[in-house]
Formats: C-alpha cells, sequence, structure tokens
C-alpha cells in the first residue's frame, strides 16, 4: 500500500485536509458540565445502529438537542452508521457534551464518492468528551475521525480509533488538530487505542495557533502508516505534553525518515515517560525544531530503526533543540545488524543550528556488535553513568 502523500520529516508535513467550507461547528454552550445536563439517547432520535442504516441524522439531531444546555448523548451497542456527503462533511459537538457508549459501541464514518474529504466528528468549544466508544472508517473516505478546531477541555477515555488503512488507499487521520479559530488547551487521552490510521494524531505545518497540555496515558498505538503522535508546531507552539505509560509497536510507514511513535517539532516543555516502543522502521522518538525542556525517561526501546542509516538512533535530536534529558532508559538493539546509535544528536543538516543542553544519564544499552551508546559529532552532550551490556538477539 503506497503512501507516498505522507512521508516526509514532521517540519514539513503540509496540511493534508484541504480548506474546507465555511460550515459552522456546532454552536458552543456556555461551559457546563456534561454530567449535569440532560442525557438523551441516540435511539430516541431515530438511530438504529445495526450497521447498515445511516444514523448520521439521528446522532447529528440528538446533539443539536443539547447544545443550549450541555448533557450526556449515549450511543447504544452496535454499529450506527454515519455516511457524510460533499454537502454534510462532519457532525459537530456542542461544548459541554460527552458522546457515551458502552465499550461495544461503534461509530463508523462512510462517505459518498463525490466527498473529498470528511470528518466523522469536528470538536470546538469547551469541555467536551468522548468515552468508550470505537471510532472506525469504514469506507473509501479521505479525512479524520475527529478534528479538532479551538478547544478548551477534550477528554477522550476508552476510546478506539480504527483507520483499516491498509483497506482503503485513501488517507484517514485518527486526531486532526486544526488550530483553525484561535488557540486551544487541555487534550487529556486516556486509554485510547489508535490502530491502522496513517497519522494517530497529527497538527499540519501551517498552524499558527498555540495547544497548551496536552496529556496522553495508558494508550496503545499499533500498525499505523505514518506517526503515532505527531505533535508538530513549527509555525506556531505546542507546550506541556505528557506522554506515559503507553505501549506503541509495528509501525508500518514505508517512507523515508517517517513512522515515528512520537513526533516532536517545536514543543516547549514534553515529558515521555515510562512507555514501550518496538518494531519502527525508523527511530521512535523524534525530537526537531527547537523544541525545549524534553524530558526522555523510564521507556523501554527494541526492534527498532533496523535499515541502514548512518543516524539510525532510538532517540534522535536535530535542529536547535535544547535542554533534552534522555535518562534511565533500556534500549535493546539486539535485532540491529546495521550501525545504530540509541541517541542521535545532530544539527541536521547544512544551515540548522545544533542541539545544546542535551544529557544522556543512567541508561541501559543492551548492545549488539554494531551499537553504540550515542553520537554526538563533536557537539557537548553530557554522558553519565550510562551502562552497556552485551544484548541477547541475532546480532
Amino acid at each position: 500500500m503506497a503512501k507516498a502523500a505522507l512521508v516526509g520529516s514532521i517540519a514539513t508535513i503540509g496540511l493534508l485536509a484541504p480548506a474546507l467550507p465555511a460550515q459552522a461547528v456546532a454552536p458552543a454552550a456556555t461551559a457546563t458540565a456534561a454530567r449535569g445536563g440532560a442525557v438523551v439517547d441516540a435511539r430516541d432520535f431515530g438511530a438504529r445502529c445495526d450497521g447498515t442504516t445511516d444514523d448520521r441524522g439521528a446522532i447529528d439531531a440528538a446533539l443539536q438537542s443539547l447544545a443550549s444546555t450541555g448533557g450526556t448523548l449515549r450511543i447504544p451497542s452496535g454499529t450506527c452508521r454515519v455516511n457524510q456527503t460533499a454537502a454534510r462533511l462532519f457532525i459537530g459537538v456542542p461544548s459541554g457534551v460527552d458522546i457515551v457508549g458502552t465499550g461495544s459501541s461503534e461509530i463508523a464514518l462512510t462517505c459518498d464518492p463525490g466527498a473529498e474529504y470528511v470528518e466523522l466528528f469536528r470538536v470546538g468549544g469547551s469541555d467536551i468528551a468522548l468515552r468508550d466508544l470505537r471510532l472506525t472508517r469504514a469506507g473509501a473516505c479521505n479525512g479524520a475521525l475527529i478534528a479538532v478546531h479551538q478547544i478548551q477541555g477534550l477528554t477522550l477515555d476508552g476510546v478506539s480509533f480504527v483507520g483499516n488503512a491498509a483497506k482503503y488507499e485513501q488517507y484517514v487521520h485518527g486526531l486532526l488538530l486544526q488550530g483553525v479559530e484561535g488557540n486551544s488547551s487541555d487534550l487529556v487521552m486516556n486509554r485510547v487505542s489508535m490502530t491502522d490510521l496513517d497519522y494517530g494524531l497529527v497538527q499540519p505545518s501551517s498552524v499558527t495557533t498555540t495547544f497548551d497540555r496536552i496529556t496522553v496515558d495508558r494508550s496503545s498505538f499499533s500498525g499505523n502508516f505514518a506517526d503515532d503522535l505527531e505533535f508538530n508546531a513549527p509555525a506556531g507552539l505546542i507546550s506541556n505534553v505528557t506522554v506515559t505509560n503507553s505501549r506503541f509497536k509495528n509501525n508500518r510507514s514505508n517512507g523515508e525518515s517517517s513512522g515515528f511513535g512520537i513526533g516532536l517539532a517545536n514543543v516547549s516543555g514534553a515529558r515521555i515517560q515510562g512507555n514501550r516502543f518496538s518494531r519502527y522502521r525508523f527511530e521512535p522518538v523524534h525530537i526537531e525544531d527547537r523544541s525545549t525542556r524534553i524530558l526522555v525517561q523510564g521507556n523501554r526501546f527494541r526492534r527498532s530503526f533496523t535499515e541502514d542509516r548512518s543516524y539510525a538512533s532510538h532517540v534522535f535530536i536535530v535542529s536547535g533543540s535544547s535542554q533534552v534529558d534522555v535518562v534511565g532508559n533500556t534500549f535493546d538493539t539486539g535485532h540491529n545488524c546495521n550501525r545504530i546509535q540509541a541517541v542521535f544528536v545532530n544539527a541536521g543538516g547544512a544551515g540548522y543550528a545544533n542541539p545544546t543542553g542535551v544529557m544522556v544519564k543512567r541508561n541501559k544499552l543492551k548492545a549488539s556488535r554494531t551499537a553504540s551508546l550515542a553520537y554526538h559529532d563533536g557537539i557537548a552532550v553530557s554522558l553519565k553513568r550510562n551502562k552497556i551490556s552485551p544484548a541477547r538477539g541475532r546480532c
């Protein structure tokens, strides 16, 4: 499956969705806690959730019924199909609303052939949550399962994103941060899974706004065709990112130097801690574009960057990044038969500034015969109390 449009450095990712028509997000109510408002069921508005009926109108009507008060929309068990068209590209979610499933509730996105780009949901406003749902792309649609405009508080708890990217040539992203109307804050992803998508989470390079406080915990990312989490802000700023206790595995990117577990570009303040990364063709953690105050701590890396490149690494730090601490990680290179270094520090090309303030401390390297702890090409890097031992593996 060719995904040529999706490859490249995270600093050059373009806006993968076309400019959208002037179609408003659902009216934003005042910030009302969803649990304090009305509770409605999609079936009360005509949803069948039988996998065949188009339930778009019923779900949209149910959400609009909560626009002025906030509240909770309950999605029953089964598959609610949402078919988007060129005239109806998305369903808007009002402020102060929870969309809550049963744990076996699925909302499946399909589209008419004339719809070039669609979204299952578009969120903008404040205090929105989706819980215990499976969101699936189930047709040959380009688009995103959730597109985020300006938001102050979005919680995803127990939500599964399934893109079926191996089945369809068209691209689909899980969470697209558009940053259209203004600055955003407070995205929480807890017990989220993202599988068989192109990008899991991505912000296009053209976004000039800021996004403060993004938290990912106890989540899983598997079998995606581009980066799993793409915190990408070369023209804007993303700040205070936390990714903890999560599993990243089996990335299927075919692009050169793409398909990272976590990408950071112009991010101020990030903690990547207690995660596991395995089976990445290139580096699982990529830090670039003036990112600063980054902590990579207590993670486990294995079977990653198996391609033969001079910059092969598990943590890649380039282009003016600063104050990056790589502490207490375990790097297992037992399956790296080509040259690899656990940490790569370099300008990243002509005209780019060297990284500064990089510390590599108390890490464990399980080294193959071709592995070393760090490459930094004369750049000042603090190397303290790291341990190197032979790896078990085929190399």
